[in-house]
């Protein structure tokens, strides 16, 4: 086979000899089928063995493409290629094809567009190991977001890139070496991977585990990257830029906002910061995309150029897993693995960081989570450092209820000033919604603001969906269907977080406003505005046809 593929002149008829035509000249009729005959035990051990007959190769194909459904807002594509279907001996490399129409079979929608989702592409060989590697990888662009392969025996985080394509690979390490142990080590490695909504990856944690054959067990190894910690690191992912004559969406519901995009919260900040000139602590709480993170990101950037030693931290990062590693980021110094260990560093960073009326910061997005996950020791020494440390910390609901949620008692009781995060104010609404003002006319920016009131989240969403289908020819109606959809699933999940008092509340808002005295938890969490009423149309609406 790979002497005919050596011989031919023209590598699109074995391409299409692949796929079910018919066979170029000079090759036997029946060749094909006895080197693709090598492969039939194993397909029928997957199709009945392992009972997954989707990740058979189907017929005139060399490999599979799955797509699955995991509950994301997005498909996962699981896409195989086989690269090995013409292998022999020891002389392998440099002399097995992919075929460029197999990859693209497998690579593509039926109407040969990129699939939409996440793209994950499993194979074998690296492509500098296949004769048209290079045209495969070129191939790809658009259409893979991430490579895993084997085949060396050793781990590897890499990248290709060529003007305008870039592909990123993981190279697994291998659980079965024997006599090269010593040479290459048996390995594995976990990934997570953090998507934007439409499926791109921008981050990846990974897990570097690794066997000892001395002792016999499995470590976290830090032997790969000088920048790994307890065998993890985090691969940022550089999001494409779109091209110079198509200007980006100006509205990004999903990532916190920083100035100059970021607007409104003036009172805010300034409360914010005269806390901290003072010394105080002050706990930030809000709804679910109300603009935490986002003032969070924003006061840190302010507290940088002052110059201000300041760390800002997620309970939804790798800093969110434990006290140690908390403390780790915090400091850059790893602790010991108890939480009195962990508090110790803190504290003795917190004291050398200190200044004679400049104390340091510590500012922690999404505090539910570690308040939860972490031992409630440490946050008894977190407490005490209040007179040397100041704390801002951003949660759903006030700390006192986050603690009786679990059963234990708030150490933090009269040491963190309470500071809500509602609705932003009208100017800035205004703002915000002029952003669309070179591509959308008025008439939509009117909408916005009936649909969206002053929620910041809902004034990007339904802006992103109007300037989305204004690029891609589509009517308003059909942006304000997709917002509706949208937006009544994130209402939804709100209402399961109210009490019945709150709903009906809500519920009588629709006909009559509220009194400021018996709406004041409405009004603090965005719901109502300070008039009674529901915050904008969409939650009218949704209250009208769904919850009345």
């Amino acid at each position: 086979m790979r002497a005919l593929f050596a011989a031919s002149n023209d590598t699109l008829d074995i391409a299409r000899w692949a796929a079910g035509g018919k066979p170029p000249f000079g090759a036997e009729a029946d060749l094909l089928d006895r080197v693709l005959g090598r492969l039939q035990p194993y397909s029928e051990w997957v199709a009945t063995s392992l009972q997954r007959p989707e990740l058979a190769p189907r017929k005139g194909s060399l490999g599979f493409h799955s797509e699955l459904d995991l509950g994301l807002a997005y498909p996962v594509h699981v896409i195989g290629l086989n690269t090995a279907w013409m292998c022999g001996d020891d002389s392998d490399s440099g002399r097995l094809w992919a075929l460029d129409d197999q990859l693209m079979r497998l690579v593509s929608d039926p109407q040969g567009g990129p699939l939409q989702g996440l793209r994950i592409l499993l194979m074998h060989h690296p492509f500098d190991q296949l004769a048209d590697g290079a045209e495969c990888r070129a191939l790809l662009a658009g259409r893979v977001d991430l490579v895993l392969r084997g085949h060396l025996h050793k781990e590897e985080v890499g990248t290709w890139s060529d003007p305008g394509n870039t592909i990123r690979q993981l190279a697994a390490g291998c659980l079965y070496e024997s006599w090269r142990a010593d040479y290459w080590p048996n390995s594995c490695h976990l990934l997570n991977i953090e998507s934007n909504p439409a499926g791109q990856p921008h981050r990846i944690n990974l897990r570097f585990r690794a066997f000892s054959p001395r002792s016999g067990h499995w470590y976290d190894d830090d032997s790969l990257y000088s920048e790994t910690r307890n065998g993890r690191l985090t691969w940022y992912l550089p999001q494409p830029t779109p091209a110079d004559n198509c200007a980006a969406n100006p509205y990004d519901p999903w990532s916190p906002a920083v100035p100059p995009a970021f607007v409104g919260r003036g009172g805010t900040l300034a409360r914010l910061r005269n806390a901290l000139d003072e010394g105080r602590s002050v706990s930030l709480v809000g709804d679910w995309r109300i603009g935490k993170s986002s003032l969070l990101t924003t006061c840190m950037l302010g507290l940088q150029k002052s110059g201000r030693t300041a760390k800002l931290l997620s309970g939804e990062g790798r800093e969110g897993t434990s006290p140690a590693v908390f403390v780790e980021c915090a400091t850059g110094v790893r602790p010991g693995d108890t939480p009195d260990a962990a508090a110790d560093t803190l504290s003795n960073w917190a004291r050398q960081a200190s200044k004679p009326g400049l104390l340091p910061i510590l500012l922690i997005d999404e505090f539910d989570a570690v308040v939860t996950r972490f031992d409630a020791r440490f946050f008894e020494r977190l407490r005490g450092m209040l007179d040397y440390l100041c704390l801002v910390v951003s949660s759903r609901q006030e700390i006192d209820r986050i603690y009786k949620d679990i059963g234990r008692t708030s150490p933090f009781v009269n040491r963190l000033e309470l500071c809500w995060v509602g609705l932003i104010e009208d100017e800035a609404a205004e703002q915000l919604a002029k952003r669309s003002a070179p591509v959308l006319p008025a008439s939509a920016r009117a909408m916005v603001r009936e649909w969206a009131g002053r929620h910041p989240f809902f004034i990007q969403l339904f802006g992103r969906k109007l300037v989305d289908s204004c690029r891609y020819g589509e009517s308003a109606d059909n942006a304000l269907e997709q917002f509706l959809a949208e937006g009544g699933s994130r209402l939804r999940e709100l209402w399961g977080t109210l009490t019945e008092r709150d709903r009906q509340i809500l519920r009588a808002a629709v006909d009559a406003p509220q009194l400021q005295s018996v709406a004041r938890s409405l009004r603090q969490r965005g719901l109502l505005t300070e008039q009674g009423r529901p915050f904008g149309r969409l939650l009218t609406e949704w209250l009208v046809e769904d919850n009345r």
